[in-house]
């Protein structure tokens, strides 16, 4: 397959975001980290997978004590 030079200018990088960047933006217990994640959110095409937001209500009611109907509003809301 020949390598398209037109075709690869076009494309537009995409981050695929960890569970480790949502807790600290819904948690915002590290002031600094939660600015760069916000910072990383608002200026960036993102990918978050199926699994970090499974992983992230995990991390949310089991690291962080957060009751279903607070991660719930929590996921429908930001994301």
């Amino acid at each position: 397959m020949q390598f398209d030079k037109e075709l690869s200018l076009n494309r537009i990088a995409v981050i695929a975001i960890d569970t480790n960047v949502l807790a600290r933006l819904v948690t915002n217990d590290d002031p600094d980290q939660d600015t760069r994640a916000a910072d990383l959110l608002q200026h960036n095409a993102i990918f978050i997978p199926k699994t970090v937001i499974l992983e992230l209500a995990w991390v949310l009611r089991y690291s962080y004590g957060l009751g279903r109907s607070v991660i719930s509003a929590t996921l429908k809301k930001n994301y």
